[in-house]
């Protein structure tokens, strides 16, 4: 099996869980929008899928596995991030604050955020690298054709070109074929 099919068979496999994932999303927005219905930038209570579960019916949420993948795309996104880095407080799932950031658990997602950044970078400088290597890439050499303008009362440049009217009603100059 190829590197490109083994991915697409990974991508394909792992697409049901993100689906539910989103929808977990979606719903833990609609349930809990103190937290969960702002930008992403709320810490969360250390054990909120304790307080997910105990809070919620298990007849009408979804599956406890889509909440856990749904917790972890919340807390590695960036602004999550961000707010564990600023040490702002931890909430719990009804928006009350449950304590502050650990100072470890600030120094991580510091740490974190700073090798996403130099990551970027390195990608960035790479490819204004490869671009600087091929400066035409891409590109083709067509020239465009030069238009002289003829005023009224100058006559055709030679006579090959000769002033017709286009279906606009407008006078444009067409080039005669030469005779062969």
């Amino acid at each position: 099996m190829s590197e490109e099919q083994q991915k697409d068979e990974n991508v394909q496999q792992h697409q049901p869980l993100r689906e539910a994932a989103q929808n977990a999303r979606a719903w833990l927005k609609e349930q809990f929008p103190e937290v969960f219905g702002g930008g992403g930038g709320v810490p969360l209570a250390i054990g909120i899928e304790k307080q997910i579960r105990e809070k919620s019916d298990a007849e009408h949420r979804p599956s406890m596995r889509s909440i856990r993948e749904a917790l972890r795309l919340w807390t590695r996104h960036h602004k999550y991030l961000k707010a564990l880095a600023d040490k702002k407080p931890r909430h719990n799932i009804d928006g009350s604050v449950a304590e502050p950031v650990k100072d470890e658990h600030a120094r991580f997602a510091r740490e974190i955020l700073r090798r996403r950044k130099e990551k970027t970078q390195k990608r960035h400088k790479n490819a204004q690298r490869e671009a600087a290597e091929q400066p035409d890439a891409g590109k083709q050499d067509v020239e465009k054709p030069q238009v002289k303008k003829l005023s009224n009362d100058e006559p055709p440049a030679t006579d090959q070109q000769k002033p017709q009217l286009n279906w606009g009603g407008k006078l444009t100059l067409k080039k005669k074929k030469a005779n062969q």
